[in-house]
């Protein structure tokens, strides 16, 4: 691919000087939490229970209002947020499981989704119950994560939250409650659905990358920042899904809060940062070997809006993962100083949601540019002529 000039914000696509030595204050995360195991350590109880027993909810098929591409100018949109009207699920079922505890389950079904992300609100449960789900065909469900078991209020202290995504165009939502109680009404709400459309990449699915995108497994000298690149998913407010790349960053207390700093035209409201599911480690281990199925990697639900300005005032945002990093991944140093021009830079993303890729490039003379209505002023953004990887 030729030569092109492209517009970008320090750090918001991991942009980085050439000489990686030159990093200020880059750090490696030494701690891996619970909260990153990408499969439960313990099934629902009701995961044997044939599927056919739960009452079904069948969402109609797409509208083409909602399969038309959203007008949002960057992230590539991967589906659409579905609503469920009030009153519009049936009764689930009870049924009892060994150990005397009653699960509710009921099926959603999204036609021709290729994954299900479901939206709760009202989530309060009792002490010892909790909420799982999974694939409804059992087929799918070898290598499927299971979203749960969520507990309490929930991710969220306001009992509202997307669940984590699972593949299936249906889902089983099973309500798992305190020993010995009846279930009449489960105590949540769910209210809509992400359907999407595509998925993050996976082994068994065509690279959705260009050709000419570099492999980072390829350049060794840039080992330890492609770890801090992030991939992530996201529900927007104008019902768009969607997915973008980040990279984490260090603070100068080198404390290893999960600050991630991104775009502000991917995340700009504090809702749509609670939606975020942040893929870490999604890179081939190999010079252009094999990626990882994506279902392995360790996974970060939600995030909080620190701060963040438009295309007129530099496009980026600031979150804060709601859990630590997994153990072994880059803060990205900083440096406040402009790279000079001439400087060799490089980017490290995940291109339309692809596993880690790298380009290399040169910083050329600043100019004002448009994208759609918004003026992104020189100032405020480097210019970069790439040479490799785009």
């Amino acid at each position: 691919m030729g030569k092109q000039s492209v517009r970008l914000a320090l750090l918001v696509m991991g942009l980085l000087p050439i000489a990686p030595a030159q990093e200020i204050g880059g750090a490696v995360s030494p701690h891996i939490p619970a909260a990153q195991s990408v499969r439960a350590s313990r099934s629902p109880a009701g995961y044997s229970l044939s599927a056919s027993t739960a009452p079904l909810y069948k969402l109609e098929k797409l509208r083409a209002e909602e399969s038309r591409v959203s007008p949002r100018i960057g992230p590539r949109q991967t589906g659409v947020r579905r609503e469920i009207p009030r009153n519009a699920l049936p009764t689930g079922s009870g049924q009892m499981v060994p150990g005397g505890r009653r699960v509710w389950r009921i099926a959603l079904h999204s036609p021709g989704a290729a994954g299900i992300r479901a939206h709760f609100t009202g989530f309060s449960l009792p002490p010892s119950a909790s909420v799982w789900i999974y694939p409804a065909a059992p087929g799918e469900r070898a290598n499927a994560r299971i979203a749960g078991p969520y507990t309490g209020a929930g991710p969220q202290p306001d009992g509202q939250f997307w669940s984590a995504l699972v593949r299936s165009d249906t889902v089983l939502v099973e309500y798992d409650g305190p020993a010995g109680a009846e279930i009449t009404d489960p105590p949540f709400r769910m209210d809509a659905i992400a359907h999407f459309w595509k998925l993050p990449t996976a082994i068994t699915v065509t690279n959705g990358a260009a050709s000419c995108e570099l492999d980072v497994s390829c350049y060794s000298s840039y080992a330890s920042a492609a770890t801090a690149s992030v991939t992530y998913d996201f529900i927007g407010s104008d019902g768009g899904v969607y997915d973008c790349s980040g990279a984490m960053i260090n603070d100068k207390n080198s404390d290893f809060t999960p600050y991630l700093l991104t775009a502000h035209h991917c995340v700009g409201t504090s809702a749509e940062a609670a939606s975020v599911e942040a893929y870490f480690f999604y890179q081939t281990s190999t010079c252009n070997g094999t990626p990882p199925d994506i279902n392995t990697v360790p996974v970060v639900m939600g995030a909080s809006y620190l701060a963040g300005a438009g295309i007129e005032q530099g496009d980026y945002a600031l979150l804060r993962l709601d859990h630590d990093a997994p153990d072994g991944v880059t803060f990205l140093g900083w440096n406040a100083n402009d790279p000079a021009f001439g400087s060799s830079l490089a980017s490290i993303q995940h291109p339309e949601g692809s596993w880690t890729r790298i380009a290399f490039g040169t910083r050329v003379a600043d100019a004002n540019f448009f994208v759609g209505n918004d003026e992104g002023p020189a100032s405020l953004y480097y210019q970069v002529e790439w040479s490799q990887g785009i």
